[in-house]
């Protein structure tokens, strides 16, 4: 069985795959504040109450957004389930080409997000993830990442972005050039922000609601306006 870890900005979801199958997943808070011992219990009681047997992992892979999440992730599996995590990253191959100039700038998230939506659709399409912060991550119909924008968060949950998490403040352009947050880029690829701009736009549209405006009233003659 594998388990798979996704580490994100608010919550830490995990997964255990058989085969290809999902057999069972949680979702708890990330707090690197907490220490390997106590996200070791916690993962040990999951498996427990769900009849599984952390003997059974035998591969652990990850994609973090938090990088002091890293070393306690890598502690975790280590001691408790006796196998090194696999992280997502530089040298790891995905499978997908990014057009970026720098690679290396495109977060484990959306790489991971970009891989699995490809695999299913297997074709162009535009990958959107409701986190901490919202992305759109458009992937061509050759099953290249051609980048993509992130939207932030609303006030309520921006707060939640604290010491040693990534922060999303403002729009993000992304492109060949990379991104930045806060930052606008402007990408190399006009065909993947005109797309994204354009699915987005439609998106919202059909998802905000729709008002109608009463007719007005006419006033009696004399009275005052």
């Amino acid at each position: 069985m594998l388990l798979a870890i996704d580490v994100g900005n608010t919550h830490t979801v995990l997964g255990v795959y058989e085969g290809e199958r999902l057999i069972r997943h949680w979702r708890v808070r990330t707090e690197p504040d907490r220490t390997a011992d106590e996200y070791g219990v916690m993962l040990f009681g999951l498996f427990r109450a769900d009849a599984l047997q952390h003997p059974d992992i035998r591969g652990i892979i990850c994609a973090s957004v938090v990088p002091s999440m890293n070393e306690i992730v890598e502690e975790v599996c280590r001691r408790f389930f006796v196998h090194a995590p696999v992280f997502v990253g530089p040298g790891v191959k995905s499978g997908m080409p990014i057009l970026y100039d720098n690679p290396r700038e495109v977060g484990a998230d959306r790489v991971v997000n970009a891989v699995a939506a490809y695999e299913r659709i297997r074709g162009a399409c535009i990958v959107v993830d409701f986190g901490t912060a919202t992305t759109f991550d458009y992937v061509t119909a050759k099953g290249e990442y051609a980048g993509g924008v992130i939207v932030p968060a609303s006030a309520s949950r921006s707060t939640r972005s604290s010491r040693g998490r990534r922060s999303s403040r403002g729009w993000s352009w992304c492109g060949r050039r990379g991104w930045s947050a806060g930052t606008r880029c402007t990408p190399s690829s006009p065909a993947s922000s005109t797309a994204i701009r354009r699915s987005s736009t439609a998106w919202w549209s059909a998802s905000a609601p729709r008002t109608t405006r009463a007719p007005a009233r006419s006033r009696p003659a004399g009275s005052p306006p």
